[in-house]
């Protein structure tokens, strides 16, 4: 755990909301786990990252985002949180996504935006931790 907690939340204390549960663990990695069948629109997107905003207050965090099976989003939504505003919080993203054609389609999209951190696609969530917290502690 981190000397000076700086973070508006204890660690591992899940906030389950309309997307799924955010926390924060004790390494500082902000963590988004999806529910499995989410259709994830623009204004779902907006309330989940000002929770997240809460939580981290001004600082930037390396973020994973563990996508639904069977899960949704539209353009609108992934121009928001692929855009400015949502990346002033954020040091960096794994994206961890269980299924191979929204891993394809999620490595494809990631290729062609203008990123303003790095971003990364996992299959499982103890790889995409081992990246996070090597960016985290640098």
């Amino acid at each position: 755990m981190l000397k000076s907690w700086p973070y508006n939340i204890t660690p591992n204390k899940v906030i389950s909301t309309e997307i799924g549960d955010i926390f924060i663990d004790e390494n500082g990695v902000l963590v988004m786990r999806y529910t499995s069948d989410l259709d994830f629109g623009l204004e779902m997107a907006k309330s989940a990252i000002k929770i997240c905003e809460d939580i981290v207050g001004d600082h930037k965090v390396p973020v994973m985002v563990i996508t639904g099976e069977f899960g949704s989003m539209s353009t609108e939504t992934r121009e928001y949180l692929s855009g400015k505003e949502v990346a002033k919080h954020r040091k960096a993203v794994a994206l961890v996504v269980n299924n191979l054609s929204h891993r394809l389609i999620a490595q494809f999209i990631i290729k062609m935006r203008n990123k303003y951190y790095p971003t990364q696609v996992f299959k499982n969530e103890e790889e995409a931790l081992i990246w996070l917290n090597k960016i985290n502690e640098s």
